[in-house]
């Protein structure tokens, strides 16, 4: 999942607590669309749309769900992990990790394959336009709580498949799996939130991606007059891949609830390192069906 969908996820629990859902099972469609941009550590800019679709089933403390994306972007050189957009350089992924290791040299302006300024260069695709789909994954989770607690402690798992094309940047062509925790706590009209969790990453062929500590903390506040929910969080995690900064951002957020649970919310991301899009924004949704 990224960032945008994290955050997604963090305002869905904001709701979830201010409804307070008594039935015992649900089904509901939750997805997001959002737009990144951002020259991470390459000489060109990447415009990528991130569409996302999932189901998901919860009954009492347990909450299984499968998530679908689609991605159109201008570059091959963003791929898609368990944990969101990771600038692998795509095909050229072996280039990346030999410029990651030559910029930490001293003499990056002259080291082959590099650019300036310390930027790694690789094969100029301002003609490419690609959309395809992207990895599948699952999550799951359980409240160690009861729903209705004013505080929340849940486990979260979540598995990726490799089944996109890594030539394209729709994927690594590697499985991620990973599990963690969440936690939040309601206090009058705020919120308080946090996560953590490990992620193994696959390889790509040519480069080694970290397994990953990812982490996030916020706070969210509910209109008393009004059914809006604001939210700010950072998020981040250790480093991906070795020499390049970790990802870190700011994520602001705002959602709108109806009172049978239907949620919508607005969220924009704001890159605070190289290996982050230098912004993105989006909308996500939340409809029970049954």
């Amino acid at each position: 999942m990224n960032t945008i969908w994290r955050s997604t996820i963090f305002l869905t629990v904001l709701a979830a607590f201010m409804m307070g859902r008594s039935e015992a099972q649900s089904v509901s469609w939750s997805g997001n669309g959002q737009f990144t941009t951002g020259s991470y550590f390459f000489e060109e800019n990447t415009k990528s749309f991130y569409l996302v679709n999932g189901l998901q089933y919860t009954n009492g403390r347990l909450s299984l769900g499968a998530n679908l994306p689609l991605v159109v972007q201008n570059s091959p050189w963003i791929s898609y992990t368990a944990r969101g957009a990771v600038p692998t350089g795509g095909t050229q992924h072996g280039s990346v990790g030999r410029g990651a290791g030559n910029r930490q040299s001293g003499n990056a302006g002259m080291m082959s394959g590099m650019g300036k300024h310390g930027k790694i260069q690789l094969t100029d695709t301002t003609s490419y336009n690609q959309m395809g789909v992207g990895d599948p994954w699952a999550n799951a989770s359980f409240s160690l709580l009861q729903p209705w607690s004013r505080t929340s402690i849940r486990i979260t798992t979540g598995v990726k498949f490799p089944v996109a094309s890594p030539s394209k940047g729709f994927g690594t062509g590697a499985w991620d799996a990973g599990a963690g925790f969440s936690f939040s706590q309601r206090i009058r009209d705020f919120f308080l939130l946090g996560d953590v969790s490990y992620w193994n990453y696959g390889d790509m062929n040519e480069l080694e991606l970290n397994n990953v500590v990812s982490y996030g903390a916020g706070i969210g506040h509910k209109s008393p007059y009004t059914n809006w929910i604001v939210n700010g969080s950072f998020r981040g995690s250790t480093a991906i891949i070795n020499d390049i900064d970790p990802p870190m951002s700011i994520n602001l957020g705002a959602a709108y609830t109806y009172p049978d649970s239907r949620s919508f919310h607005v969220l924009l991301l704001f890159g605070l390192t190289e290996s982050a899009p230098d912004f993105s924004a989006g909308v996500g949704w939340n409809l029970i069906l049954f």
